[in-house]
């Protein structure tokens, strides 16, 4: 990255994603937003109740710490991929795998 290259007219949010791209930081900044956004997608009570919240690739993995949650989030899966999907951007979770 030169800097003249940069001066001529380049906006920063290109420069941030070219940053982003070639340090391939992008799958980690959407594991950290997840987690920005876990509580309210799922609620507070649900969120404190997670023991394990990790994105791998497009596979969303959550453990709960108690039996009730992870049976009921279990049939919310496709209410959260829909709500994921709509916060992270469409395609960053296909799948949820609640162990």
């Amino acid at each position: 990255m030169s800097f003249k290259r940069y001066h001529q007219g380049t906006s920063i949010g290109a420069v941030v994603q070219e940053l982003i791209d070639t340090y391939r930081i992008a799958g980690k900044l959407n594991e950290v937003r997840l987690h920005e956004i876990w509580p309210e997608i799922v609620g507070t009570v649900a969120a404190k109740h997670t023991s394990k919240l990790m994105l791998r690739g497009t596979t969303l993995v959550v453990e709960f710490s108690t039996p009730l949650l992870k049976h009921e989030l279990h049939y919310r899966k496709e209410d959260l991929l829909v709500l994921l999907n709509e916060r992270l951007g469409a395609g960053k979770v296909v799948e949820i795998r609640i162990i």
